[in-house]
């Protein structure tokens, strides 16, 4: 299966406000990465979250998640790369993929076997973790079939059909 985000690392900043904090916020780093997402692949993510803040010290890290418009949740790691006073200069790396959404699983399916998108349903999202699958269903006007995505321990959805 196709993977939209390639692993980057992308350097981003934010300035931390006078005498009030020694981190950048989960709500600062959003909006930065928001930004860069949307700088890097043209569209804006349908949701980031970041639920801890990054301490204000070259090396710590955060752990975010963001979630693209086929409904794909990604998982990112931000790491603070240089502290300048109140300037906190921060690299950030989309590291994999927690979860395919089913829009992802359902536009893969529809390109490998050449019918439209809006034929394929799948039964939802599809956990990252080897052995985890998911049925997918194919009607046109001219057939109808099953296929079933299997996460290998390779990280990679294959897939099978469903007899």
């Amino acid at each position: 299966m196709r993977r939209r985000y390639a692993v980057v690392a992308v350097t981003a900043g934010a300035v931390l406000l006078a005498g009030c904090s020694s981190s950048v916020s989960g709500s600062d780093l959003e909006a930065e990465l928001t930004t860069g997402l949307e700088e890097q692949t043209g569209e804006a993510p349908a949701s980031v979250s970041c639920p801890d803040s990054l301490d204000a010290e070259v090396g710590a890290t955060a752990e975010c998640t963001f979630v693209d418009a086929l409904d794909t949740e990604y998982r990112i790691t931000v790491r603070a790369s240089a502290v300048d006073g109140q300037d906190v200069d921060f690299d950030w790396e989309v590291a994999e993929i927690v979860r395919y959404g089913a829009a992802d699983l359902e536009q893969d399916l529809a390109g490998i076997t050449g019918v439209e998108a809006g034929d394929v349903s799948c039964d939802g999202a599809l956990s990252n973790t080897a052995g985890e699958a998911v049925r997918c269903a194919v009607a046109t006007a001219d057939e109808e079939f099953a296929a079933v995505a299997t996460v290998e321990e390779d990280g990679e959805v294959y897939w099978s059909l469903d007899e």
